[in-house]
């Protein structure tokens, strides 16, 4: 198990993690009757670290690989 699986593991579980934030303020915005204007900011800051860390997977494994 390579550090590039170990990564990817990691950036789709926080994936996974901005996917059920994002659902859950839509249900308490729906409750609290407010209108949906777009993610929460760690939503926004875990899908950000999500692409950083998918980018930097594909860099470092384009480096190892020859």
């Amino acid at each position: 198990m390579g550090i590039g699986y170990v990564v990817g593991v990691l950036g789709g579980a926080i994936l996974a993690h901005a996917a059920y934030a994002t659902i859950q303020y839509r249900a308490v915005l729906k409750i609290t009757e407010e209108e949906f204007s777009g993610p929460p900011m760690d939503v926004r800051y875990f899908t950000l670290t999500k692409l950083l860390s998918a980018l930097s997977t594909d860099y470092i494994g384009g480096l190892t690989i020859r």
